[in-house]
């Protein structure tokens, strides 16, 4: 043991070692000799004893823009895993931004996170190392081969690291070769922020017992002592690590939240999080949902508080409380509404790409295994049938559908365009629907718009005329809500809407009503339809009300004459938004204005 720690302290002087202190005593490979082999890679292999230093590493890794393939770590795939193990592309790619994600200082101790409430989560990927949300902190164990020098010599140095790395990329495609910057000196300045970071978080003996508890410090045999690590990590952060290290590692813990809020609108309209806190769309629905049932609960309350407000002598006659009320009241129906609906649109948005990359992971899976050299790839192959193996029904299901894809494709080259496309479609659906919310909005008329030229009072605007007297006119709706939508209304331009009938405007009410029941008399009903079974929706929108000053509450009367609508088989989803007779606050149906009016005084 003294003379493999002697050795291996004389090695590591270099400056390619970022320390001098081991924590392990034990030789890599004393427990768990590896088989002697002989391959044409061994002369690439940069470190001494290359096959006692495999058993510090992990048995396989995967790889795949889908992470669907596995494969085991050897020699001549050490350099590849390395690549793949010390990647902080995405981090890269919004480095600009992370001042908005994590403060610029060192990252505070274990003991000091579990102080904030959060819970330690074991995670591989570097990329998500210190990253936290709510109630949890995501960390990435602290490798056992970065606390061996012939490691750092061998691998991560800052010249012989080129030698490890070209067996790995020697076999790649040319567009997924690693640069030079990327494959050499971006692992090393990446590993050595996971160093430093461990050196920060580990700062007494509390939060050693805690990551051994965790499982973020190694255990190979001898268990790292305390008086090690101290000296391990005095060494460490008394070194220039971090003007060498990556830049990443310089803004301590990162918020998930924010991260994900820049990856959802950096790659629009692809709407990519940085990582995904559910499991299942069941949980995406059931966390949004959660939020609007607190909202909900508070609008009780407060809905509750004004109905209590009206009881009482001081506000029963305050008109402003009762604008108050109303508007809130409007508020409180039309929030959760919309808010259901865009949580929809979220999750459809979410749905549709993860459907297309699902399928494009199954289809590529199949197709990479049906066309390679082994056996078990070739469908009917000599091999398999020498030696009488049954081919795995999966795989055969897999290399099928990828031909039936391919042939479908190739026939039918609309679908696969359709399938590039599907996302830009379902962000121009959303902007198409903010984009007539707002001009709903903007039309709503909060201000009273003087209307010079009244529409209504030019008899040649009118499409058809269905009735015609002295005093009233019936005309049929240029855009009809149901199989028959009339607007009964008098010749003469009295009201604006119904806000200003008076008991004087009684008659007229009533010679209204007469033609909207002849109206309904002449009309035939088939065979299938009887009398009884016609659903007629009658009614008026709410007119203008006064707010504050000259502010009115919004309504959707476009034209300034009074006028009433008659619906026949009414078109639900039509007249549920526009004509919404479980809305009292914007409609009024006929029998209780005609009702109103009789016992005004």
């Amino acid at each position: 043991m003294a003379d493999y720690s002697a050795s291996q302290l004389a090695n590591s002087a270099g400056s390619d070692v970022p320390f001098t202190t081991l924590l392990f005593t034990t030789p890599p490979g004393e427990s768990e000799p590896e088989p002697s082999s002989t391959t044409a890679s061994d002369e690439t292999i940069p470190f001494d004893q290359k096959s006692d230093h495999l058993p510090l590493f992990p048995a396989s890794f995967r790889t795949g823009q889908y992470r669907e393939k596995i494969k085991p770590l050897d020699q001549d795939s050490l350099g590849e895993f390395l690549q793949q193990e010390f990647s902080l592309e995405r981090l890269e790619k919004i480095y600009s931004k992370l001042w908005r994600v994590g403060f610029r200082r060192a990252p505070r101790s274990l003991t000091a996170q579990l102080l904030q409430g959060r819970r330690i989560v074991l995670a591989e990927s570097l990329d998500m190392h210190l990253v936290w949300d709510s109630g949890k902190i995501y960390v990435k164990p602290l490798p056992r081969y970065l606390l061996e020098p012939a490691i750092w010599k061998g691998c991560l140095s800052r010249q012989q690291g080129k030698t490890c790395l070209e067996v790995a990329v020697s076999d790649l495609p040319t567009n997924s070769k690693p640069s030079g910057a990327a494959g050499e000196g971006k692992i090393r300045e990446a590993a050595l922020g996971l160093l430093y970071s461990y050196a920060c978080l580990i700062a007494d003996r509390a939060d050693f017992e805690l990551a051994l508890q965790q499982g973020l410090l190694p255990k190979f045999l001898d268990q790292p002592s305390w008086p090690r690590w101290r000296t391990l990590a005095t060494e460490i952060l008394s070194s220039q690590i971090t003007d060498e290290m990556h830049p990443r590692f310089k803004h301590g813990e990162l918020r998930l939240g924010r991260l994900n809020w820049i990856y959802l609108f950096r790659d629009i309209p692809k709407f990519k999080l940085y990582f995904e806190t559910w499991n299942s769309y069941t949980e995406f629905v059931l966390a949004n949902m959660a939020s609007i049932t607190a909202v909900t609960v508070y609008m009780v309350v407060v809905l509750t508080a004004m109905q209590v407000g009206l009881a009482t002598n001081k506000l029963k006659e305050n008109a402003s409380f009762h604008s108050a009320s109303y508007g809130f009241a409007v508020f409180s129906i039309l929030a959760p509404l919309i808010a259901v609906l865009l949580i929809v649109v979220a999750l459809l948005v979410v749905l549709v790409p993860n459907w297309k990359s699902a399928r494009a992971a199954v289809v590529d899976t199949a197709t990479v295994t049906a066309s390679s050299g082994s056996p078990a790839g070739s469908l009917g192959g000599q091999g398999v049938a020498k030696k009488g193996e049954t081919v795995s029904q999966d795989l055969a299901l897999g290399v099928l559908a990828a031909e039936e894809d391919r042939h479908w494709e190739e026939s039918f080259p609309m679908e696969k365009m359709a399938n590039n496309h599907v996302i830009m479609m379902s962000f121009s659906v959303i902007l198409s629907w903010l984009s007539k919310t707002y001009t709903y909005l903007a039309n709503l008329q909060w201000t009273e718009r003087i209307q010079h030229d009244c529409v209504f009072c030019d008899r040649a605007n009118f499409a058809s005329i269905v009735y015609e007297d002295e005093e009233i006119i019936a005309v049929d709706n240029i855009y009809p809500a149901g199989k028959h939508h009339w607007l009964i209304l008098p010749k003469r331009h009295i009201l604006r809407d119904i806000e200003g009938l008076k008991r004087q405007h009684l008659p007229l009410l009533q010679a209204m009503d007469r033609v909207k029941k002849q109206l309904l008399g002449q009309i035939t009903f088939g065979a299938s339809h009887s009398s009884a079974a016609v659903v007629v929706h009658a009614g008026y929108h709410r007119g203008r009300r006064r707010l504050v000053g000259m502010v009115f509450w919004p309504d959707i009367v476009s034209i300034h004459h009074l006028h009433l609508h008659v619906i026949v088989q009414p078109y639900p989803w039509l007249c549920f938004f526009k004509y919404p007779g479980w809305l009292p606050l914007m409609w009024k149906a006929d029998t209780t204005v005609l009702q109103e009016v009789q016992t005004s005084s």
